[in-house]
């Protein structure tokens, strides 16, 4: 019956999305609104509920009507506080957030703490869901002491709250947290309690499952993660429903690619056949669509493979592959960053990309609609796959391709851009001029924020493997800049960035004060064995190599050495 409810509600919402009025015949009903001559609740119950009717529609009504509606609420809602209840609040959140409207920080922070004001919101945990969910959706924030207040309303009533409340607060939380980490916060404790919620419940089903997993996985990237065992229940209660529950026909590809993205950010590895049988149930899934809808789907499941250790058969990889060139749009659409994502999923899988595939994917990378991450991103993979399928076809002709159109863009990029440009011109070998090689360190010296101690390593690392006649003197200011923006963010530095930045400079031939060299050092001592990431460069031999090359090998001695080699393995 409940299955039954459900199909019904679904019906009723695709009529009312499918349904469009003529002639700009709603414009006329909401200019109507604003302008007659209505007072108090009725103007607020009025706006409330056609705010949501049109998120529901996902009618676009002008920007400008939109926030004069938005005005009139508020006016009444501040001289008369006639809107009543909870409820009407999370209708408008939500319709605005359905329209693609973003409502401003301060008509947000005034609805929500209507919200809040409300005795009845306390428990109204499905309307903090709701909140959330909007919030996420219309990536805005609120201070921190609201997200206690909203998040203190479900603490309160943990045992009544439902997974789809749950739901709905992790996947806004995660998109807030990703946009406004500063300003978001959200207890440890709380959230593996509501993550519980889902673990628990009797009628799990695989939208919340994926949700959550997604949700929590995204979460972890901005810093409120969760361990990793709670992580491992939730996969394998996923994969359980998927494998022995008579309802797994209504899994759809979402799911699976939500699932792929979650382990993908939680830094969980998939067990090799577990990751093969959920990439087969996607392949299986998209062949029997013809739609582009599912672009999105298909780049996110190839990225997220890209970051799991197994590699998987090329047939399964050619399937993705081909599913994703097939669905590319023939219109404008923006399709860069889906571009980026399928490069860099396939590079990291170490897959040879056929020439005609790759020229398709590559002729949509437009050189004035690109954002410069997917371009940075793309040329970063591009070279990753030389490095690990030399025989790759069309690779330095693509690569030269998209680096033309990066540096035409150069203004645009970020730290982080072009630390990636130039670790994929080192893995491709590119011959690039001193010039632009001028351009781009100018430009990364440029940003008004210290980029941190990763990307500074990197470009330090990168700029020792580049074979480039720079004049000298203008060489080691520019290199002697890089390296004091990573003293800088010295305590935030893991042992693969100081082995970077010792080994660039060995490489570069710039000298080292000998207390850089001694904190240097000190830093590599401070880190603890999981600090270490096994995909980085953690060879203690590099930085032996790269201290003698300074001479300054004498500043570790062979029980320093060996107590290296004990916390991240013998040397190469």
């Amino acid at each position: 019956q409940h299955h039954q409810h459900q199909q019904q509600h679904q019906r009723q919402r695709e009529k009312l999305q499918t349904f469009r009025v003529k002639g700009g015949m709603v414009e006329r009903l909401v200019s109507q609104l604003i302008e007659g001559p209505y007072q108090g609740a009725e103007t607020t119950h009025a706006i409330s509920n056609s705010i949501w009717a049109l998120g529901v529609m996902q009618h676009r009504v002008p920007n400008d009507l939109v926030k004069n509606l938005l005005e009139t609420l508020v006016r009444n809602l501040s001289e008369a506080k006639a809107l009543q209840g909870p409820k009407a609040v999370t209708m408008v959140l939500m319709g605005a957030s359905n329209m693609g409207f973003k409502i401003d920080r301060a008509t947000v922070e005034k609805l929500v703490a209507h919200f809040l004001s409300c005795e009845s919101a306390q428990g109204d945990q499905l309307g903090v869901g709701n909140v959330v969910k909007a919030l996420g959706d219309m990536r805005q924030t609120l201070p921190r002491e609201m997200f206690r207040s909203l998040f203190d309303i479900l603490a309160n009533n943990l045992a009544s709250v439902d997974p789809t409340t749950v739901s709905q607060v992790l996947l806004g939380s995660s998109m807030i947290a990703e946009s406004h980490s500063t300003d978001f916060e959200i207890d440890a404790s709380l959230l593996e309690e509501l993550v519980g919620v889902i673990i628990s419940h009797k009628g799990k089903n695989v939208q919340h499952l994926s949700n959550t997993i997604f949700a929590v996985g995204k979460m972890k990237q901005s810093g409120f993660g969760l361990p990793d065992e709670t992580f491992e229940k939730l996969f394998d209660l996923f994969m359980s429903k998927m494998r022995h529950d008579p309802e797994a026909d209504i899994i759809q590809g979402i799911h699976l690619s939500q699932v792929l993205l979650g382990a993908s950010n939680q830094g969980f590895n998939i067990a090799p056949g577990e990751l093969e049988y959920l990439v087969k149930y996607i392949i299986e899934l998209l062949g029997s669509r013809s739609d582009d809808s599912q672009l999105q789907l298909v780049a996110n499941s190839i990225k997220a493979v890209g970051d799991m250790e197994h590699k998987l058969p090329p047939t399964m990889l050619q399937a993705l592959l081909d599913s994703f060139v097939k669905k590319l749009p023939r219109g404008e659409e923006n399709v860069d960053i889906s571009i980026s994502q399928v490069l860099l999923g396939l590079s990291k899988q170490h897959f040879r990309i056929d020439r005609t595939s790759l020229e398709t994917i590559l002729d949509r990378l437009e050189a004035k609609t690109c954002q410069i991450q997917a371009l940075s991103n793309s040329i970063w993979s591009l070279g990753y796959l030389r490095e690990h399928v030399p025989q790759n076809a069309g690779g330095s002709a693509s690569f030269q391709r998209l680096l033309y159109i990066y540096l035409l863009r150069l203004p645009e990029a970020r730290a982080v851009d072009i630390s990636k440009v130039l670790q994929g011109i080192v893995k491709e070998k590119f011959p690039i001029d001193a010039t632009s090689l001028e351009m781009m360190i100018e430009q990364f010296l440029r940003q008004k924020r210290n980029p941190g101690p990763r990307r500074t390593a990197n470009t330090l690392w990168s700029l020792g493997e580049i074979k480039c006649d720079f004049p000298a003197t203008k060489a080691e200011a520019f290199y002697r800049k890089i390296l004091d923006l990573f003293m800088a963010s010295l305590p935030e530095a893991k042992l693969h960035h100081c082995i970077a930045v010792v080994h660039g400079c060995a490489k570069l031939g710039l000298a080292l004060e000998e207390p850089i060299v001694d904190a240097l050092i000190q830093q590599c001592f401070s880190q603890q064995p999981d600090d270490v990431d096994s995909n980085h460069l953690n060879d203690i031999g590099l930085l032996l190599w790269a201290l003698g090359k300074l001479n300054f090998r004498h500043k570790l001695n062979d029980d320093q050495i060996q107590q290296l080699e004990t916390l991240y393995g013998p040397s190469e």
